[in-house]
């Protein structure tokens, strides 16, 4: 190569280098590591029903035997799952014109009516329609074959008359199975 050549070379190269972005450390994607908790357990003179743990999956909440123990998010009065995942499930109390209000998980935090911390039970604060309680019934969902390990049906039991005239019946559940329980919230263990 010619002298001269070799000094445009370089010259072009050093015009493009200092032309050219900086290089920048890429930050590597972040690392996600569930922190596991403590379940929420139910509190009953039933034995069939006590002690088993409330289910933290989308759809309606529901008690079995074990494998929940995720961290729990209490913050603006709901009751979520805090981990990895960018939609959390979030335990809602829906409506209904009688005293039992079904539970179910939703992506977004609905109910923010929620008393609940580590080492306490869980109470649903008063509202317009309810006043405070911390009373729930879990049931046997209607199936043909039922297992220890099948889950119950969980409801916000807001009082504890029967439930009045015109008020939709449980028709997915089997009634004579229904008991009341509370929920608890184990503390951390380390």
């Amino acid at each position: 190569m010619k002298p001269s050549t070799c000094g445009i070379l370089v010259t072009a190269l050093a015009s493009m280098v200092a032309a050219a972005p900086a290089v920048t450390a890429i930050d590597p994607p972040p690392t996600c590591t569930m922190i596991y908790g403590a379940p929420i357990l139910a509190l009953s003179d039933s034995a069939a029903i006590n002690y088993l743990q409330l289910t933290n999956t989308y759809g309606a909440a529901t008690l079995t035997d074990s494998g929940y123990h995720p961290q729990w998010d209490f913050t603006g009065g709901g009751i979520g799952v805090s981990g990895c995942v960018g939609t959390a499930p979030w335990l809602t109390i829906g409506t209904s014109n009688g005293p039992r209000k079904p539970l179910s998980w939703t992506r977004a935090e609905i109910t923010t009516s929620w008393d609940a911390a580590y080492f306490k039970n869980v109470t649903a604060k008063a509202t317009s329609s309810y006043s405070s309680t911390s009373t729930f019934l879990a049931c046997r969902p209607k199936k043909g074959v039922i297992s220890t390990s099948t889950p119950w049906k969980l409801y916000l039991l807001t009082d504890d008359t029967p439930a009045p005239a015109g008020s939709v019946p449980l028709y997915d559940v089997e009634v004579e199975t229904c008991e009341k329980t509370q929920l608890f919230v184990e503390p951390i263990r380390g």
